[in-house]
């Protein structure tokens, strides 16, 4: 079961806050002020403050890490902005096409003063959303949310303003003709029977919801259209805060469910060492007859193995100079440009000291005897008047 509360907080007037409880995604309870606010530990809290306390922009930025776009944000935004930027605090949503990243700036007073206002409540909000944010976003519509003396416009994925209502005509033609992709569609919202003046050459079309409805999809909007939250960077850690209690009950069922776990483990782990030991066991028999047919009983196997591998391995290398300079010898015919000058074996290894006109001359004799199959090190290179002097340490593949 999901629980989130919508509040849209009144720090002058705490009794005018309007709240609203949803329960799976349903409306289940809606008032004002905080005599009946159903505050607990398990509703997901979400404050709506005004947009004209946000500055909502954009910024062009490439791909980085939240951490550093953070660090980022005050100096490609700081000849825009009049504050000095160490008393502002920087949000962002999701980076749009053309590494554009919307931007939420609000001064750092103010966002401590919200959460001053929901402490003194004994709230610890999850989330703090310019109110904007919260009305339904059309692709070439804006929406008018329009109230007695207050109207919020919201004209893009990350952008929006408000204004006063005598003078909402106003703003919103001056927004249009400055706007990228002026909108084809204005719709308001309002909760009540209202009177306004539209601009004329643009389609208008109005919807009167009762308060719980528009409630309703104020919360549809942000659960399902893109939002910023500004508890971010140094604020992140209110977003997910939780009670001492809550904590208590978390650590209290991990402990008994390790306890379970932990007995049923070691029976399992029992188990399953005694199958593996038996297997194991059947494993080395049968290695150790392969190996010697005749012997009754396995005795020492690892002491005798490594005997008889060691002698094959001694077989196997008692001829390994001749094949190797075959080899060698091969490349460098087919590299006239590569002369040997001194060559040597030890311990299974040839040590060429080739002189090559060039490097190039030098990496192509190198890359063949790769490709022979060949293990080349190349020790030491370096000019000596014209030509190129390098050590080259040559093995078999396997070895």
């Amino acid at each position: 079961m999901t629980q989130k509360i919508l509040l849209w907080p009144d720090i002058t007037s705490p009794e005018q806050s309007t709240w609203a409880l949803f329960i799976d995604d349903v409306l289940q309870q809606s008032g004002q002020g905080f005599n009946e606010f159903p505050n607990n530990d398990d509703n997901d809290l979400v404050l709506m403050i005004p947009s004209e306390e946000v500055l909502l922009t954009q910024v062009p930025l490439p791909k980085m890490r939240r951490k550093q776009l953070q660090l980022a944000l005050p100096f490609a935004l700081e000849e825009q902005l009049i504050p000095d930027v160490d008393l502002l605090h920087f949000a962002t949503g999701e980076m749009q096409p053309d590494n554009i990243w919307p931007v939420a700036i609000i001064a750092k007073e103010k966002l401590q003063q919200w959460l001053a206002f929901a402490t003194s409540f004994n709230l610890k909000p999850t989330a703090i959303i310019p109110d904007v944010l919260t009305l339904p976003f059309t692709d070439k519509q804006w929406t008018v949310l329009v109230n007695d003396t207050r109207c919020i416009v919201r004209t893009g994925i990350y952008s929006g303003f408000t204004a006063e209502r005598n003078q909402l005509n106003t703003l919103l033609n001056a927004a249009r003709q400055g706007a990228v992709q002026p909108p084809e569609r204005i719709h308001f919202l309002s909760t009540t029977q209202t009177e306004l003046t539209h601009p004329n050459d643009v389609a208008v079309d109005s919807t009167v919801l009762p308060e719980n409805e528009l409630l309703a999809r104020c919360y549809e909007t942000l659960e399902t259209q893109p939002s910023m939250n500004l508890l971010q960077g140094e604020w992140q850690q209110n977003q997910y805060a939780t009670s001492s209690r809550k904590i208590w009950q978390i650590a209290g069922a991990l402990a008994i469910a390790w306890l379970v776990i932990l007995f049923s483990s070691q029976i399992i782990s029992l188990i399953t060492l005694h199958n593996k030991s038996t297997q194991l066991n059947q494993s080395i028999h049968a290695i150790y007859h392969r190996y010697f047919p005749t012997a009754t009983s396995v005795v020492a196997p690892k002491e005798r193995l490594q005997q008889k591998l060691n002698a094959v391995h001694g077989d196997s290398q008692q001829n390994v100079f001749l094949p190797l300079l075959a080899s060698t010898g091969e490349v460098l015919l087919k590299n006239p440009a590569a002369q040997l000058k001194q060559l040597e074996f030890n311990h299974h290894i040839l040590r060429l000291d080739i002189e090559a006109n060039t490097f190039d001359a030098l990496d192509a004799l190198v890359t063949q005897l790769k490709t022979t199959g060949l293990q080349v090190k190349q020790q030491s290179a370096a000019v000596n008047g014209r030509s190129v002097k390098a050590s080259l340490l040559i093995q078999r593949g396997h070895v």
